[in-house]
């Protein structure tokens, strides 16, 4: 059984045998990706919805294009690395898809830490912010 499944989602020559299961192959891992994340996004507006509030479900709902653009961001960097692994790969120069999954994850790395540390430096200060904005617009002294 493992020896199968090691098969099937080790690494796999694109390049040798039939095109159409080579490409159900290819498209089985991303097909269960996508029914994961659409389940993740589901169970997470019910159970939000549900025990949290309407508040909270929609600011669930508001952070869905931010996500969004990251999920694309990140999408866009593996199909660009995913060209040159690819051809590489498909030219047998091993030194060189070396060097591309390096450089692949080290552009997944950096957007990554950047994110965070934008978001561990800058977010006390914006909803301190916020805060008193709110405060403002309901009338009610700020210090």
């Amino acid at each position: 059984m493992s020896g199968g499944l090691t098969r099937f989602l080790g690494t796999q020559d694109m390049t040798v045998g039939s095109p159409i299961k080579k490409l159900i192959q290819f498209s089985i891992p991303l097909l269960l990706g996508n029914l994961a994340q659409q389940m993740y996004n589901t169970v997470d507006s019910i159970v939000v919805g549900r025990y949290v509030g309407d508040n909270a479900l929609a600011a669930v709902g508001a952070s869905g294009p931010m996500l969004n653009l990251l999920l694309v961001l990140f999408i866009g960097i593996s199909t660009g690395a995913n060209v040159m692994v690819a051809q590489y790969f498909g030219a047998k120069q091993r030194e060189q898809l070396s060097k591309a999954v390096g450089t692949t994850i080290t552009l997944t790395f950096l957007p990554r830490w950047s994110s965070w540390w934008w978001g561990r430096c800058w977010c006390p200060h914006f909803w301190s912010w916020w805060a008193r904005r709110r405060k403002f617009l309901n009338g009610q002294p700020t210090i």
